[in-house]
């Protein structure tokens, strides 16, 4: 059976461009069709703007440009409130209060209106540890034991390559905490998050789509403000090193049919399995 469509959901706008926009693009070009589910507009990103409800509205129309770039086919928004990256939103709509049950429900009915062969949420970590990442993870898989859908997959970064990068960058990063830029003990506790290598299934190579995935972070420009922001750093790096720092996109398998078009991608030679 040919593949309907590949659902990714997301968290907040811009984590679809750097966490999966090659894969993204990728599938476009295979003329495989792409949605992409936010939970949240992403109200509690850190932005010059004052946080409030007018951030949700500009980052909701950042990721509609960010989807034309990746050739998103649709992209839905269910409307729940950022938790904030300490879950400091302690609001009754906030992500994280919302009972599971109810996510599940909203996401269900997209999902049936569009049938997609694949979904793919986030891994057991949550990413970096983010609080909604996490409810991203749990709704996923409650979805996985209860759904017909025949591939779950989950987006991810292999762990040891973020520490060995941190490593690299030990003496740049506690120069940065003692000006106060980062917190030192925040920046390699990114070492402890995401999947161990021993734990992804698959690499694909996005190097030669990182030049939409480049431009779809552009595109979240209010995450480029108000300070020093990962995402304006990492459109200002040289081509090739953005390349090659992000020209690698991970996935683990949860369940997964044969026509899994992470395996038509192989053909392409754009994909590598463990």
């Amino acid at each position: 059976m040919p593949v309907n469509s590949v659902a990714f959901v997301h968290a907040h706008p811009d984590d679809e461009a750097l966490l999966s926009g090659g894969t993204l693009r990728a599938l476009h070009q295979k003329g495989i069709r792409t949605i992409v589910i936010f939970l949240t507009n992403g109200q509690r990103g850190m932005s010059e703007r004052a946080i409030s409800d007018e951030l949700g509205v500009v980052r909701q129309r950042e990721a509609l440009t960010s989807a034309q770039i990746l050739g998103v086919g649709q992209t839905y928004f269910l409307g729940f409130e950022d938790s904030g990256l300490f879950a400091e939103n302690e609001a009754p709509t906030s992500l994280t209060k919302i009972p599971l049950e109810v996510i599940c429900d909203k996401l269900q009915a997209i999902l049936d209106a569009e049938k997609p062969s694949v979904v793919i949420g986030y891994d057991a970590q949550g990413g970096y540890g983010h609080p909604d990442h996490k409810v991203v993870h749990h709704v996923v898989r409650q979805l996985s034991e209860t759904t017909q859908i025949p591939t779950f997959l989950e987006v991810t970064v292999d762990r040891s390559i973020i520490a060995f990068t941190l490593d690299r960058f030990r003496y740049l990063i506690s120069l940065m905490n003692t000006l106060r830029l980062v917190r030192q003990k925040d920046v390699f506790a990114l070492a402890d998050g995401f999947s161990a290598s021993a734990d992804i299934q698959y690499r694909i190579n996005v190097q030669s789509f990182c030049s939409a995935k480049r431009s779809a972070l552009k595109a979240h420009h209010s995450q480029t403000t108000g300070g020093i922001r990962n995402i304006g750093i990492m459109t200002l790096l040289p081509r090739f090193i953005f390349k090659r720092l992000f020209g690698i996109e991970w996935f683990v398998s949860i369940r997964e049919a044969a026509d899994n078009p992470l395996k038509s991608l192989a053909s392409s030679n754009s994909i590598s399995r463990n």
